[in-house]
C-alpha cells in the first residue's frame, strides 16, 4: 500500500464493512480515557492533527466507486467534537467526505470513536495510546515513550497499513467448512435509533487473575463466556422451546442512554475451561 497515494485499497478485513454497516449495525467501536485533570481542548486538537497527519491511512474518507469503495485522501484532520451522552452513531457512508473516526472530549475525558473499516481493536488501542502520550507531553507531562507508541514527528512505517491477508493467505489451502445457519436470540430488535449498552465495572487484576488461571488472554477469555452465555441460552430454547426474550428492564425514561450494571466486589465470574488449558 502506497502511503504517499491520493487514495487507497480497502484490505481484506474491511470490504465486508461498507455494506454490512447500517443505522442499526454502525460496525463502530470506541475508545475512552479519564484523566485526572480537565482536558484541554486546544492541546487534544494539536495531537490530533499531528497524529492524523503522521498516520497517513486514517487521514481518509470512504467513496464509493463504479465497482468498489476505496479510501479518499481528505485535505484536512478531523475536528475535536463534544462528547455527548448518546451510544455510537454510525459514521458516514460512500456518499460523505466525513472521517471515520472521531475524537471527543468533555469533562476529563477523552474518546475515539473508530469506524471498522479503519482498523481493529489492537491498531484502534495502539493510536489512541499514542494520542493519549502526545496530548500529555503537550501538557507539559514526561511520557515514557516505548516502542509500540507511534510518533507525530517519525515517518509512517509502510507495514502499519499492509494488509497481512494479501501477504499470509495461502490460495492452495482448503476452502471454508460449511456450517448450519447461526443461532438467532428470540428477542424483538430495537427500534432505528436506538441502542442499549450494558457495562459491567470490575478490578482489572481480578479480570488478570482469572484469564491467567486459564492460559488465556482476557480477550479470549471474554470471547469464551460471551460463547458460554449464548450456549445456555440455546440449550434452555431447545428444551422449552422458547425463553423470556426481555431478561432485563429498562428504566423508565431511560431512552438511547446508556445501562450501567456495576459488578460488586462478591460478583463471580464462571470458570472457563479452554482446550488445551
Amino acid at each position: 500500500m502506497h502511503l504517499e497515494s491520493d487514495w487507497l485499497t480497502l484490505d481484506n478485513a474491511a470490504k465486508i464493512y461498507p455494506t454490512a454497516s447500517s443505522k442499526l449495525s454502525p460496525t463502530v467501536f470506541r475508545l475512552s480515557a479519564m484523566l485526572r485533570a480537565p482536558v484541554r481542548l486546544s492541546a487534544l486538537q494539536q495531537a490530533s492533527d499531528a497524529l492524523v497527519r503522521r498516520c497517513p491511512y486514517f487521514q481518509v474518507y470512504l467513496k464509493r466507486g463504479l465497482f468498489w469503495y476505496y479510501l479518499q485522501r481528505h485535505r484536512d484532520t478531523p475536528r475535536v467534537q463534544l462528547l455527548d451522552r448518546s451510544s455510537l452513531e454510525s459514521l458516514p457512508d460512500g456518499g460523505k467526505t466525513e472521517h471515520l473516526l472521531r475524537i471527543r472530549t468533555r469533562g476529563r475525558t477523552i474518546a475515539v470513536d473508530f469506524s471498522h473499516i479503519l482498523t481493529d481493536g489492537a491498531g484502534g488501542l495502539r493510536f489512541f495510546r499514542s494520542l493519549l502520550a502526545e496530548y500529555l507531553r503537550l501538557c507539559g507531562v514526561d511520557v515514557d515513550g516505548r516502542g509500540d507508541l507511534l510518533d507525530p514527528r517519525a515517518r509512517p512505517d509502510p507495514g502499519e497499513a499492509e494488509d497481512g491477508h494479501r501477504k499470509y493467505f495461502d490460495k492452495g489451502g482448503p476452502g471454508p467448512t460449511r456450517y448450519a445457519a447461526a443461532y438467532h436470540i428470540p428477542d424483538r430488535p430495537l427500534q432505528p435509533g436506538y441502542f442499549r449498552t450494558l457495562t459491567g465495572r470490575l478490578p482489572a487484576s481480578r479480570m488478570l487473575s482469572l484469564s491467567r488461571a486459564e492460559g488465556v488472554t482476557i480477550t479470549e477469555y471474554l470471547a469464551a463466556l460471551y460463547m458460554y452465555c449464548l450456549g445456555r441460552l440455546y440449550e434452555a430454547e431447545a428444551r422449552s422451546g422458547s425463553i423470556p426474550g426481555r431478561l432485563y428492564r429498562t428504566p423508565r425514561g431511560a431512552g438511547e442512554h446508556a445501562q450501567v450494571l456495576p459488578l460488586s466486589d462478591n460478583a463471580q465470574l464462571l470458570p472457563i475451561r479452554v482446550p488445551g488449558s
